[in-house]
This record gives C-alpha cells, structure tokens and sequence, in this order.
C-alpha cells in the first residue's frame, strides 16, 4: 500500500511538472509574439552594430527573444551604476543574439546580470 502512495506522490509532482513546463512556454510564446516597444528600436540601432545587417525576421526573431530575456532576468546595478531601459535592452540583444536559429532555452543556467560601471575582474575564480 505505501508504495502505490509513493507512486501516487511521484505521478503527481512529474505532473505537475509537466504542467509547469506547458504553462512557462505558453507564457515564452506570448512574450516571443508580443509587440516590440518602438522606442527600443533606436536602442537597438545605436548599440548592437549588427542590428542593421540582420534580415527583418531575424530582427523580428530578436525582438521576441529580448521580450523573454527582459521578463526572466532580473537586473542588479553594482558600484553606484544606474540601469535604465537602454542598458537592459541593449545587453538582452547582445546575449540574445546568440539565441538566433536557435529554438530552446534562454540562458536556463542563470537569473540575474550583474552590472558594474567599469570592468569587473574577480579576485577569485573556483575553476
């Protein structure tokens, strides 16, 4: 009887799981088609050189994964730095260019950026 329980418990929590992972990629899906706020566009122009050259789909392709970028990372200013909309977004196109062609994922292995007003070198590594 205990191990049809235990069964029970793990048939629940995979299902749950499972219903978690539809729920997060229907919410991706939305934020991937959701309009693109015009007045990043000029972000984009200035800071991401490569911008310009890119197809408009994959500019378009772009746009959606900043819009998932934007909502799964949160950003932390360090050193008195002050983050506005243009260091957001211009540092989600710049990772998020990496993501073009591609159909999985946004960055899994981490939630937050770290931002310094100058170039940060660690005085320790634990490789």
């Amino acid at each position: 009887m205990s191990l049809l329980i235990l069964f029970g418990f793990i048939f629940a929590a995979f299902l749950l799981w499972i219903i978690w992972q539809k729920l997060r990629q229907s919410h991706r899906n939305k934020l991937f088609l959701k309009e693109f706020p015009a007045e990043w566009i000029p972000v984009l122009q200035n800071n991401v050189s490569i911008y310009a050259l890119l197809p408009e789909q994959l500019k378009q392709n772009l746009h959606g994964w900043i819009n998932i970028f934007l909502d799964e990372k949160e950003f932390f200013a360090c050193a008195g730095f002050q983050i506005d909309d243009e260091v957001r977004v211009t540092i989600a196109a710049n990772a998020c260019l990496l993501l073009l062609g591609r159909d999985k994922g946004c960055f899994p292995g981490f939630t937050s950026i770290l931002i310094y007003p100058d170039t940060y070198v660690a005085k320790e590594t634990k490789y």
